[in-house]
């Protein structure tokens, strides 16, 4: 397995609440997409990382992965709640969280929020997570279109996130892959400023992993950069 992360703080932000993490033998990658302003919502992110790896890792010898994961993603929800309740200043803060587990030939990703996993194969762009958004939820309701969702006035509203006192609800995918996959985690400060057809004629080029990640951002940054800009590139290297 081979990645590439990049991490930036975007052309309007005064500071990074994204964090991503990547452990290539080990299988996992994250992006984090945190909120809560006053550095809040960069604590949430990190934290939210640091508790998921810790119960993770602990239990990561199971064979149910979906199960461990789960867990994980619970006890990040807790840990993330329970340190908001410390402080005036942290409370609200919340974070997204996409998570991609790769063991041989199969993922398992765990999601939150409106970070996305996409699968890259034969030219073809494919999202594999589901926004848990306010603007997705008019969408699967019928009142509004893809095309309006995307320039909706509340596309950034999110309707799930780790940090919340409830029992954390968290997706689950399985995706089998084949040798030459690439599989693209991101924050929403790509896919809100780089269209999918853009990403996906970026990674058609074929580019090494790095010059690909950096290409991705820089593009986000060209049109704008509205926000923080997190993406994880794994190249995916099992047997047909």
């Amino acid at each position: 397995m081979e990645s590439v992360g990049i991490s930036e703080i975007g052309m309007v932000r005064e500071n990074n609440e994204d964090a991503v993490y990547q452990d290539d033998q080990r299988g996992i990658y994250i992006v984090a997409d945190g909120m809560g302003g006053h550095k809040a919502g960069e604590r949430a992110s990190c934290l939210a990382i640091e508790t998921f790896l810790t119960s993770f890792l602990a239990n990561e010898e199971t064979e149910d992965l979906a199960d461990a994961l789960v867990e994980a993603m619970a006890r990040a929800n807790e840990a993330v709640y329970a340190e908001s309740q410390l402080e005036e200043a942290k409370q609200g803060m919340g974070t997204t969280f996409t998570c991609a587990l790769v063991r041989q030939n199969k993922a398992v990703i765990g999601h939150v929020g409106d970070s996305r996993a996409y699968l890259f194969r034969s030219g073809a762009l494919r999202q594999i997570t589901r926004d848990h958004s306010y603007v997705m939820e008019m969408v699967k309701q019928g009142k509004l279109t893809l095309a309006e969702a995307a320039i909706h006035p509340k596309r950034n509203v999110i309707t799930r996130a780790i940090g919340s006192k409830e029992p954390l609800c968290s997706d689950v995918f399985f995706e089998a892959l084949r040798a030459g996959d690439l599989l693209l985690l991101c924050s929403d400060g790509l896919t809100t400023m780089v269209t999918e057809e853009e990403i996906a004629t970026i990674l058609e080029e074929n580019l090494p992993l790095q010059e690909a990640a950096r290409r991705l951002v820089d593009r986000a940054n060209f049109y704008g950069g509205k926000d923080n800009i997190s993406v994880i590139l794994v190249l995916c290297e099992v047997e047909p």
